[in-house]
């Protein structure tokens, strides 16, 4: 989409909202032309004055009895303005509206405490524009905004700078909003700038925002930049709260787009609660960074959605640099819809030329009946034109989470184009307790990415997941590798995993990897710790440690590591797998080593640990040891191995089944203590017409 078309899209003649009714004012304000610029300085009473060109002059007209220079007549033609217009309002709410002036310096505005409304529109302006805003405190029932500028259809050579201090709307009857700052439909050949104070904003009507500025509809030269202190939003708004805002959509922005929010709070009754919000949208280009930053949030509601810091990155044409969102603390809380702590996405970006980085602190959610999640990131759908350049990182701390269904960290990189880089996937400590559904501490998908050209790596730490609901599901940490074409290598390495079910036909697992569907040109490594699952109900499956690679074509090695694992099932019916391990329609070029540690299944139907390899092509050697206690059982079935097989199963009565695979060279079998067997089912082809079996019983 070219300049033309984008701004066909805008919308024409955006007007300011009426926010106030008119009342007689009694203030004056001074005109004069000093070497050819417009000074006009007013006094501290509530003032409101116009800035229009009629009929080749500028015109400076007083509205609701305020006087220009003393005069009776409320309007003074100014000719042979050359210069710059200087505005000094000093205190007071004063309303200061710029219409269809053509300045050939620079426009200052300077507004000085009190509540303000300063707009700017439809002029040009061939230097900066820049607006100095004080602190104020509004109290209203038809104010809504405590601060605002805004910026309509101008076209203004330099940049644009506005500066508000600290802002406090405290309105009835009427929605409220700290601090507003609007660019909209402009065309500005520098940069934007917005830096805003603190704001708090509470209301009983719809709205209740702290800090507000939005960007959007711009054709800009420089980058923009957005700074708000800290916000807060309360009261019992019906739709919307949030504490901070930052919305930039639907520009053409030559530069970069930076936003810093710090500390965001929400807390009220509104539909859509943000402690900090901030969301780069629909943009048709981007010549920079977007880097977010966003301190901690918190967010609280009884009725509607409470989310602590948001970010998105979403439907941009193309970013010519880095994406990267930092989120600090968050704390979210929603009784009766759902719940998120720090939320990112970056999706369906056309081309991002760098780096995807996200990273997220510590971060909790509470809902009694929707859905919570500590931290979520999701990075899908970009890359489709023009690829990402560089990495996707995702880092997120410890997440906590507790509702009906309940994610402590959520983490997604998926149906994206080429990623040029590595995808890595890092987290702390997390626990997820769900009352009526499922529940994981850590849930990792990379999945369907078009092309990743260097390695893939996901990283957990301690997760538990506790459901109490039926059917449910509750894992530690659960990791899934699906459907991509990697060129490096792929790595899962879990920490300890806890899962606990205490509904009929629910499932708990420790830790579990998956790794599936993929094309592979590197190793492939996966690590499960030390993990313990439990089920309560009846028909429950317990799964401490589990291991799935299946239907991949791997041009390296396979090494699958996993550590002891505890599982009970202690209702009727029920299954438990201490250690579980699968590869099945795999065609793996190098070797597959796979080392399990004990396993302990306690059910009716229990496995201590039980691994299966069929279907698949090894071209080089496979090693399998089992644990050194417990009970191993050992399934080959249709398996082509090239290379040397070593097969041992160590302390515990142990069994070795093999059917219909074919050895290319020496297969060992190799028992330790206890009662050990094989089981030839037919069908195979072992060097010198049988293995090599070692303290180990062939079973006819």
């Amino acid at each position: 989409m070219d300049k033309r078309a984008l701004r066909n899209r805008r919308r024409r003649r955006l007007r300011l909202e009426l926010l106030e009714t008119r009342k007689l004012l009694a203030g004056n304000c001074d005109a004069v032309i000093v070497a050819g610029d417009l000074q006009i300085t007013c006094d501290a009473e509530d003032n409101d004055i116009a800035i229009e060109a009629v009929a080749g002059f500028f015109e400076v007209t007083g509205n609701a009895g305020t006087t220009i220079n003393t005069l009776p007549a409320d309007s003074f033609a100014v000719p042979a303005v050359t210069g710059d217009v200087i505005v000094n309002l000093r205190q007071g709410d004063d309303n200061a509206y710029i219409n269809n002036v053509a300045i050939a310096g620079n426009l200052n505005i300077h507004g000085g405490d009190g509540s303000n409304q300063i707009v700017i529109e439809m002029s040009d302006i061939a230097g900066d524009v820049t607006v100095n805003n004080g602190d104020s405190n509004l109290v209203s029932t038809t104010k809504i905004s405590a601060q605002v500028t805004q910026f309509i259809e101008n076209t203004i050579g330099g940049d644009v700078n506005v500066s508000n201090g600290d802002n406090t709307a405290n309105n009835t009857s009427i929605n409220a909003i700290g601090t507003q700052t609007d660019v909209i439909d402009n065309v500005i050949g520098g940069h934007v700038v917005v830096r805003n104070g603190n704001a708090t904003a509470t209301s009983d009507d719809t709205v209740a925002n702290g800090n507000v500025v939005t960007v959007i509809f711009n054709d800009i030269d420089g980058g923009v930049d957005v700074t708000s202190g800290n916000g807060s939003g309360g009261g019992t708004p019906l739709l919307l709260s949030r504490g901070n805002s930052t919305s930039i959509f639907v520009n053409e922005i030559a530069g970069g787009v930076a936003i810093n929010h710090l500390d965001g709070h929400s807390a009220s009754n509104a539909e859509d609660n943000y402690g900090n919000y901030a969301i780069v949208s629909d943009n048709l280009e981007i010549g920079g960074d977007v880097q977010i930053n966003q301190r901690n949030g918190t967010a609280q509601s009884t009725y509607g959605y409470a989310t602590a810091n948001f970010a998105s990155v979403s439907s941009n044409g193309s970013i010519q640099g880095d994406v990267s969102v930092k989120h600090h603390d968050a704390n979210a809380t929603s009784d009766e819809a759902d719940a998120y702590g720090n939320y990112t996405i970056v999706n369906n970006n056309d081309t991002i030329a760098g780096d995807i980085r996200i990273e997220q602190r510590h971060g909790t959610a509470n809902s009694t009946t929707g859905y919570a999640s500590g931290n979520l990131a999701g990075v899908y759908g970009n890359g489709i034109v023009g690829g990402i350049g560089g990495d996707v990182w995702i880092s997120q701390g410890r997440g906590n989470a507790t509702g009906y269904d309940a994610g402590g960290n959520f983490n997604v990189v998926g149906f994206n184009g080429m990623i040029a880089g590595d995808v890595t996937i890092k987290n702390l400590d997390t626990m997820a307790t769900a009352s009526g559904s499922n529940a994981a501490g850590t849930l990792n998908f990379v999945s369907y990415n078009e092309s990743i050209v260097g390695d893939v790596s996901i990283q957990t730490r301690t997760g538990r997941g506790t459901s109490d609901g039926y059917a449910s599901f509750a894992a530690g940490n659960d990791s899934f590798v699906t459907g991509n074409f990697i060129q490096g290598d792929v790595e899962i390495q879990h920490g300890a995993g806890f899962g606990t079910t205490t509904g009929d036909y629910s499932t708990s697992s420790g830790n579990y990897g998956n790794i599936a569907e993929n094309e592979i040109l590197g190793d492939v490594s996966l690590i499960n710790s030390k993990a313990t699952a439990t089920s309560s109900g009846d028909s429950g499956y317990s799964y401490a440690n589990s291991a799935f690679v299946d239907a991949n074509i791997i041009d390296g090695d396979v090494t699958i590591r996993q550590y002891p694992g505890t599982a009970v099932s202690s209702g009727y019916g029920g299954t438990a797998a201490g250690v579980y391990t699968e590869l099945y329609g795999n065609a793996i070029a190098g070797d597959l080593n796979i080392l399990v540690f004990n396993g302990t299944g306690t059910s009716d139907f229990t496995y201590d640990s039980f691994a299966r390899i069929s279907d698949s092509l090894i071209g080089g050697d496979i090693h399998f040891t089992g644990a050194a206690n417990g009970r191993d059982e050992v399934i080959l079935d249709s398996v082509e191995v090239i290379g040397k097989s070593v097969i041992g199963t160590r302390t515990g009565d142990d069994s070795i089944s093999v059917t219909d695979c074919v050895f290319g060279d020496a297969v060992h079998l190799l028992g330790g203590s206890g009662a050990d067997e094989f089981f030839d089912g037919g069908g195979n082809t072992f060097p010198g017409g049988s293995p090599i079996l070692g303290s180990i019983t062939p079973v006819p």
